[in-house]
């Protein structure tokens, strides 16, 4: 059966709400941006080193590497190889908007309003092709991913720009993984990846994770499963001009070190009281318990929302696991699954994959008369 055509911005015929729902949408995109655009980049934890970093790539491209791969001026001028490991993506736009005139903060803000925008735009495409029927839908995955305290704190307090990159483009490749078009699911599966892979190492290893995970759950058979490998697979070919080397040179860095001492994951499980109150960066909200269950469990419009909600759920309920002393046998067997950074931190980006499923249940549950309630809904997002 031919799949219908969702447009970025649909026609206004015929999508009764729609108007509203694009409103609301664009409102929760300006607050989220409202601190920067007004106050300039947040001088958090890493901004120093985040404008640093943007310095020493333009420079890098201007001595004539691409992709640039040594910052000359870093260590007092003994210099180091820290493009070889840290993604690209997010230093590159940044540049880019240093290349047209503009300051490093100047340009560091304008990278992170673009991914913000990008963000957006690709948590409604993926909600609009789920339930194209509701825009109150599309609207509601919006303002939750816009407003995701975890996304918020990476913006405005932790200056993890790479990460925050990464997580803008996650919508993407849900949105591979759950298509129904074949061709559809390869090309939205390889090039949100590929732009992942480039943004964010942690985030990328989730992101591939979650493409193959999901999309067993939607599909659940192998033919179907085959455009998702292949974009997989497209997607670390574009890449492997990043990747490959730092896997080749790996050895050369002792991450041994990074596990050792305080860093020792046995006395590193995150503090589970910061999911339900925000002492945490990794802080989760405190309607999390309702939504997961709600993910898990409640029926669904139809079978493939049920199974792209449940899919999800499950995922969400991995995470939490691994961020669990129960956890530890993986632990000693996964040295990627025992930084305390990405424990405590997976459950914060672990919301950025509920928001759509939010959105595909909201119709049933959030405005069963047809008038959804958007106030409560930007009340309720930050928690």
């Amino acid at each position: 059966m031919k799949q219908p055509h969702t447009q970025w911005l649909p026609s206004f015929r015929n999508a009764p709400g729609l108007l509203p729902a694009i409103g609301v949408s664009v409102a929760a995109l300006i607050v989220s941006l409202l601190p920067l655009l007004l106050h300039g980049f947040a001088m958090g934890h890493d901004w120093s080193l985040e404008l640093v970093r943007i310095a020493e790539f333009r420079h890098a491209i201007q001595d004539g590497q691409w992709p640039p791969y040594w910052a000359s001026n870093l260590y007092q001028g003994f210099g180091s190889p820290i493009f070889l490991f840290y993604p690209p993506l997010y230093l590159a736009v940044a540049a880019a908007f240093v290349a047209c005139g503009f300051g490093l903060m100047q340009a560091a803000v304008g990278a992170l309003c673009v991914f913000s925008v990008i963000g957006a735009l690709l948590m409604w495409r993926f909600v609009r092709a789920v339930s194209p029927a509701s825009p109150a839908a599309a609207a509601t995955a919006v303002v939750l991913f816009s407003l995701n305290p975890y996304l918020l704190a990476d913006k405005w307090i932790r200056n993890a720009n790479a990460e925050f990159a990464a997580l803008s483009l996650l919508p993407g490749v849900l949105l591979g993984a759950t298509a129904a078009d074949p061709l559809r699911r390869f090309w939205w599966t390889a090039i949100p990846l590929a732009l992942v892979v480039l943004s964010h190492n942690i985030v990328a290893l989730v992101a591939l994770t979650l493409a193959l995970g999901i999309a067993s759950v939607v599909h659940r058979t192998v033919r179907a499963l085959l455009p998702v490998v292949a974009g997989v697979i497209a997607a670390l070919a574009m890449t492997a001009f990043f990747w490959l080397p730092a896997f080749v040179l790996q050895p050369l860095i002792r991450t041994e070190d990074l596990l050792s001492g305080k860093f020792d994951f046995h006395q590193n499980f995150p503090n589970i009281t910061a999911l339900l109150w925000p002492v945490e960066f990794y802080f989760g909200g405190w309607i999390w318990p309702i939504l997961l269950a709600v993910l898990t469990v409640a029926p669904k419009a139809n079978q493939t929302t049920q199974r792209i909600a449940r899919a999800f759920g499950i995922g969400a309920i991995a995470c939490l696991a691994l961020m669990l002393p129960l956890s530890t046998w993986i632990g000693r067997r996964c040295r990627f699954c025992v930084s305390h950074n990405f424990r405590g931190a997976l459950w914060g980006r672990s919301r950025s994959w509920w928001q759509p499923a939010s959105g595909c249940w909201h119709r049933r549950y959030f405005d069963r008369d047809g008038r959804p309630r958007y106030f409560f809904l930007f009340c309720s997002s930050p928690c």
